[in-house]
């Protein structure tokens, strides 16, 4: 009896990978220096003292920073020596700059000294570079295979049986034989579970 048997084998591979990754920008610190010093104005008796504001030492195209973070101030005269020392009324001030006027002074001229301002600036960024950090902050690696087996099998099984027929001879009458063939066909598919 022949057995004819099929096996067919399929195997699928899926991978799925997953990574996150984060940036970030290393903040970089501005380094602060003093400013030259400045000394825009000068005071007369026809004006009303000497301003060295912000604002004037812009206007006068000198360039100084948005926002001073200290101010130093000083008579030109006497550079050594604080503006205490001098005896003046002078308003020295990290928001605006220096004003000092005449109409506020004692003495004989009722006349401000030159005074001379330089101011810490802190917005100086020209050291710092782009610096950008990447890190992988997880990686998740999944792998499924799946597998699938097909086993067929067939069985035939041909059976023959002869009819046998008896005839009569005569001269005048041909021989006749008759056969008859019975076919029995089996077939069976088995799947495993």
């Amino acid at each position: 009896t022949p057995v004819t048997t099929t096996t067919s084998s399929k195997t699928s591979l899926q991978t799925s990978t997953s990574t996150e990754t984060t940036s970030s920008t290393i903040p970089c610190q501005p380094q602060c220096k003093w400013s030259k010093w400045y000394d825009v104005h000068s005071p007369t008796l026809h004006n009303k003292g000497d301003y060295e504001t912000y604002h004037d030492i812009r206007a006068a195209g000198k360039a100084i920073c948005r926002n001073p973070e200290k101010i130093q101030c000083r008579a030109e005269k006497y550079p050594h020596k604080s503006i205490e020392e001098i005896g003046q009324v002078v308003h020295c001030n990290v928001t605006y700059g220096l004003i000092c006027r005449n109409e506020e002074q004692k003495g004989e001229l009722h006349i401000c000294l030159n005074y001379q301002i330089k101011v810490l600036c802190c917005d100086d960024y020209s050291h710092c570079q782009t610096t950008a950090v990447t890190s992988t902050a997880a990686t998740e690696t999944s792998t499924q295979i799946s597998e699938s087996t097909e086993i067929t099998s067939f069985s035939s099984t041909t059976t023959s049986t002869p009819i046998t027929t008896t005839s009569e001879t005569t001269t005048f009458k041909p021989s006749t034989t008759i056969g008859t063939t019975t076919s029995i066909f089996t077939s069976e598919k088995t799947t495993p579970v």
